[in-house]
Order: structure tokens, then sequence, then C-alpha cells
């Protein structure tokens, strides 16, 4: 399929046109054979940067609605950043070798005058209303990249704060925690103690008993030496009666 068949060209063609945009912006870093000289890990990492700021844009459009008069600067902003990710991403294909133009196709790169870049704000203006309109898309840009930022402190400062109430919650759950373990040892000396009362008492009820069943055995035993007295008494009486003693003599 020829490139002008192709629905997606269109497209494509005009993404890779904000690529040498961005690129013809920065020509003063060494084009090709910079990127060709750099840590390939390096030219991954500004890629993430690109996309992470990508990210961001598109977070801020989703919250901004359709409706507001910074919508189109937003996007212009969202253009250039994707721009920047998709070169990174060429240049790391180009750094290891997987982008060889020499072996392409024919009708798989575009004829030069379709990747000319027009003249846009982001070039060297040349008239006062030039540089006035750059110096106002700057401050377009600068005024995005503050708010961005106001943004980011906000999340953060949120984030600090939660962690500190978080920080706050678990020292006030720890201080309660060692309280309970404190009552908790507490108790089990009390507990204790009252053990060995108890055990103690024991002991005392279990003496006591054992003197108390001594004395009734003594008891006991008096009783019967009593009843032994009282029967010997008895029997002396019934003996000396027996041998006629005359009355008053015995008592």
């Amino acid at each position: 399929m020829s490139n002008e068949k192709s629905p997606t060209w269109p497209y494509v063609l005009a993404f890779a046109q904000q690529m040498e945009r961005q690129l013809s912006r920065h020509r003063d870093r060494g084009d090709r054979p910079g990127w060709m000289s750099a840590e390939p890990r390096d030219l991954v990492l500004e890629m993430k940067v690109q996309t992470d700021k990508a990210g961001d844009l598109v977070e801020k459009l989703r919250m901004m609605g359709e409706t507001r008069p910074e919508l189109p600067d937003v996007l212009a902003v969202l253009l250039k950043r994707c721009a920047h990710a998709a070169n990174f991403a060429m240049m790391v294909a180009d750094r290891l070798g997987a982008l060889d133009v020499e072996h392409l196709g024919p009708g798989m790169l575009p004829p030069p005058e379709a990747l000319a870049v027009e003249r846009s704000a982001g070039d060297a203006p040349e008239t006062a209303e030039q540089w006035k309109n750059q110096t106002l898309r700057l401050r377009k840009e600068l005024s995005a990249e503050r708010e961005r930022c106001a943004d980011l402190a906000h999340q953060l400062q949120q984030a600090d704060e939660k962690g500190r109430d978080l920080s706050g919650l678990a020292y006030e759950r720890k201080q309660k925690m060692d309280e309970a373990r404190s009552d908790l040892a507490a108790t089990r000396r009390s507990l204790d103690d009252a053990n060995a009362v108890a055990i103690e008492a024991e002991k005392q009820v279990a003496a006591e008993k054992a003197a108390h069943a001594k004395t009734q055995d003594m008891l006991a035993k008096t009783q019967d030496v009593v009843k032994g007295l009282k029967a010997a008494i008895d029997s002396a009486r019934s003996t000396l009666r027996a041998t006629h003693v005359p009355d008053g003599v015995l008592p």
C-alpha cells in the first residue's frame, strides 16, 4: 500500500512534522551526532521525563473539561511533549542501530518537502509582532508550568499532612497499646499476689482443721476417762454398800 492510500499516513506525517520542528529548535545540541554519542540509558530517561510531563497534561485536560479558554494552549504544550518523547524514542532506536534509513523500502520515507517545517512561533522571530507573539506563547507555557508545579506542591503537601496524620495515629495507638500492656502486667501481678494469699489461707485453714481435729480427739479421750472414773466410783459405792457400811459414812 502506498503512503497516499494509507488512512493513517496524514497523521503520521503531521506528527513527524512536529518532531522535526522540535529537533530544528535544538540544532545547537548537535543533531544526530549528538544523540549518537549519548548513552542509550540517558536517552530513555529523557523519554520517560517527557512522557511523564505529557501524562500530567492529560490529567490536567481531564480535570479542566472542554470549555476552558486555555484549552488550545494546553493542547499545544501536550503536542510538544509528545513530539519530544517520540524524538527520544527515535534517538534510542537510531543509537542502538535499529533504525537504518538506508535499507528502508521505496515509499516508506516521505519526500523531503513533506517534512519541511514552516516558520512557527518556536523559530527565531524576525519582526516585532513575531517577538510579541513568541513572548506571549512563552508566558503561557511558563504559566502552565507554574500551575503544574503548584499542583504538584499541593499534592506533596497533602501527602505530607496525610503522612503526619498517620504517624500521629500510629503514635497514639502505640501509646494505648503500651498502656494496655502495663495494665495487663499490673493485673497479672495482682492475680499472682491474690493466688499467694489464697495458698497461705488454705495452709492456715488446713492447720486449723488439724488442730481442731486434735482437740476433738483429746476431748473425746478426756470424756472416756471421765466416764471410766464415774464407773469406778459407782462400782466402789456399790461394793461398800454391799459390806453394810452405815449411812452417812460414804458421800
